[in-house]
């Protein structure tokens, strides 16, 4: 874990690329070819599609002019992070794979096109969400987050951050200490990002979750020739062309020429005869993101978050915000479009014909869903809309469009806020304990009908089924015998059903703990849950195979039971799986950095983990060395003070450079 002191910001920057590199430069360097757009032309063809959706979406010209863009304090702050990348890489050129060494030198124009290819490009919008004919990437962007006030926090203020993300590449989390005159701070950002994202100061604390409003729209225009309609005129594309070289096996250089075309609306991104697919993303008219996360991190209290909020340069997320004076904040964050309602769905593909359609504007700081120390004393988001952030609801949803974000809470938000609404109060400890609960709430909702129809059939396999649903804790412990069979019956559900359970009783406004409940169709399902019951006991020859028999924690050399299951089971720990071929599945994904802060007057307490270790390189001992405390639902104390640093030092280097 790296803790980093300088006299200046400036040489923290520098510092923070070099501690990039040492543990993950592998990873970093990779990304970074990607952001360019030249991953095929260094690393092989198997990485054409990312370089056409790169370049179609023009990131690294973009990424050039947001650098020219940037205040020059930070913009040197920037070249300082991209200094320390390179000087590493002279320093210990050995240790760089020798085809990763074409990516150097790093620019900080680098740096920008990676932070908004990860941002704006895959968690706003990937081609998996537009149905372009690229290769999808899958993007499993969740997280939970509490802030807890001293009311409800008895006389102490908290909070919770615990994003999930898959544990590869670009959403692979780094934690550090940051400490200068000027800041200190303890916190994670995303590989190859040079601020932290999220974590805690002696003054503040605060955390982000994904919010589902979508600062995109992909629009269908009708297209003729080098044209398409727009308010019944013909308007004609902006064309131009790139040309990508692609590293053959044998060593040659083979280039293509890609079109783009650009609407009004921006680039084409897929075409069917007479019909196109433009996509239009929101933010990128803003090239602060860095700098306002920076602000953030060295704010020490809420008016001064709160300025670095207004900025709006971050162009989604919500976020979770508590301090050491006893405040709390929930804000649902964003470049979010101002849409004007009519007879279209903006979540779907939307009429590019016609300036009604056309967004120009976004929403300012004051008119985003927004609560400060509400009467409940506890702020909650687990990806659920603003309404559900507290119980009783301090936000009314007739106050924000309904394009922002609707509907009920999924079932993991419904866990988290039984978990709180259900007490008066709540401790540090309990805080802790419950972040690694992960009992189902969709099973509370469904199995105890489930479980009585099966009953009332004259299936001897349904009666056993029954018997074994009925035994099951609601958990996925690994001794939890149950939760394979059930899960199994929730996947079957899902890929037959877009609408997945079909509830007897839907989700109500008043009563947001409730509901939704019960079965629909109550035969159908039965019957689909008997033969997942075949297909459980041919692979594992019982109804009652324990989740950890099935269910496996694998990284490196360890293989462990694993503890925690997929978002589908609406549990508060999440771990999402791939299947390994042994009928078992491995953890691919889940919790990521997870951290709880306690402020008690001028003290201050915290607990992290990184489930998946603060390092990728292979030799390294520290991508798998926190693998078992995540497993057996423990938490890591942070190092903070010089002493504690200084105890527990595994080495110190002095650098230069800045």
């Amino acid at each position: 874990m790296p803790h980093l002191y300088a006299r200046s910001a400036e040489a923290l920057f520098y510092a923070f690329g070099w501690a990039q590199m040492q543990n993950h430069r592998s990873t970093l360097l990779r990304l970074y070819g990607k952001a360019r757009g030249r991953a095929a032309e260094y690393w092989g063809e198997q990485y054409l599609d990312s370089d056409i959706w790169i370049h179609l979406m023009s990131v690294p010209q973009r990424a050039r002019v947001w650098r020219k863009q940037q205040t020059p304090s930070f913009g040197r702050f920037l070249d300082a992070f991209a200094a320390g990348i390179n000087d590493y890489a002279a320093k210990k050129r050995k240790t760089i794979p020798p085809e990763l060494l074409r990516v150097l030198p790093v620019t900080s124009a680098d740096v920008l096109a990676h932070v908004q290819a990860v941002v704006h490009y895959y968690f706003i919008v990937n081609p998996a969400m537009i149905g372009g004919n690229y290769q999808p990437s899958e993007t499993a962007v969740a997280s939970n987050a509490w802030a807890i006030a001293p009311s409800f926090g008895r006389g102490r203020t908290m909070l919770l951050g615990n994003p999930h993300l898959p544990w590869e590449e670009c959403n692979t989390f780094f934690e550090a200490q940051f400490r200068s005159d000027d800041v200190n701070f303890y916190g994670a950002c995303l590989v190859g990002f040079p601020v932290p994202m999220m974590g805690f100061s002696p003054f503040i604390t605060w955390t982000h979750t994904a919010n589902r409003a979508q600062a995109f729209t992909t629009y269908e225009l009708s297209v003729r020739g080098g044209a398409y309609r727009y308010d019944r005129r013909a308007r004609h594309f902006r064309t131009h062309r790139r040309q990508l070289r692609i590293r053959l096996n044998d060593g040659r250089v083979r280039v293509k020429t890609l079109e783009i075309r650009h609407s009004i609306h921006g680039p084409i991104v897929s075409r069917n005869g007479a019909r196109a697919t433009a996509l239009r993303v929101a933010g990128l008219d803003v090239s602060g993101i860095c700098e306002q996360w920076w602000s953030m991190a060295c704010a020490s209290n809420l008016a001064a978050f709160e300025a670095a909020l207004r900025r709006l340069q971050i162009p989604m997320f919500n976020v979770l915000y508590a301090d050491r004076d006893g405040r709390i904040m929930y804000m649902f964050g964003g470049r979010i479009p101002v849409r004007r309602e009519g007879a279209w769905n903006w979540a779907g593909l939307v009429p590019g014909d016609t300036s009604e359609t056309f967004w120009n504007t976004t929403h300012g700081y004051d008119q985003l869903p927004r609560v400060v120390n509400p009467a409940s004393g506890w702020l909650q988001n687990a990806n659920d809309p603003p309404l559900t952030s507290t119980l009783p609801p301090a936000i009314a949803s007739e106050t924000f469009p309904r394009y922002f974000q609707h509907g009920p809470p999924i079932a993991r938000a419904q866990r988290s806020l039984r978990m709180l609404s259900g007490r008066t109060s709540i401790s540090f400890e309990e805080i802790l304990s419950l972040k690694h609960c992960t009992h189902s709430e969709i099973a509370d909702r469904i199995l105890c009908q489930l479980v009585q129809a099966l009953r009332e059939t004259n299936s001897r396999l349904a009666l056993e089924t029954a018997v074994v649903l009925d035994r099951w804790d609601h958990c996925t412990r690994p001794e939890s015998r149950g939760a394979v069979l059930f899960l199994a019956f929730l996947e079957a559900m899902l890929h037959q059903s877009p609408g997945f359970i079909e509830y007897a009783e839907p989700w109500r406004v008043n009563e947001p703990l409730s509901t939704p409940c019960g079965l629909r169709y109550e035969q159908r399902v039965v019957d689909k849950l008997v033969g997942v019951a075949v297909d459980t006991y041919e692979r594992y020859g019982s109804l009652a195979v324990s989740w950890g028999e099935v269910y496996r924690l694998r990284r490196g050399s360890v293989d462990l039971p694993a503890l925690g299951g997929p978002d589908l089971l609406g549990g508060f720990r999440v771990l999402e799986f791939n299947p390994c071929g042994d009928n078992k599945y491995s953890a691919k994904g889940g919790d990521a950095f997870m951290f709880a802060v306690e402020f008690d007057g001028s003290s201050m307490r915290a607990r992290t983990l990184l489930p998946f270790g603060n390092a990728t390189e292979p030799e390294s001992p520290h991508s798998i060395d926190q693998v078992e405390l995540y497993n057996t639902g423990q938490w890591r104390e942070p190092f903070l003070t010089a002493h504690q640093i200084g105890a527990n030092l595994n080495s110190v280097e002095r650098l230069g450079g800045v």
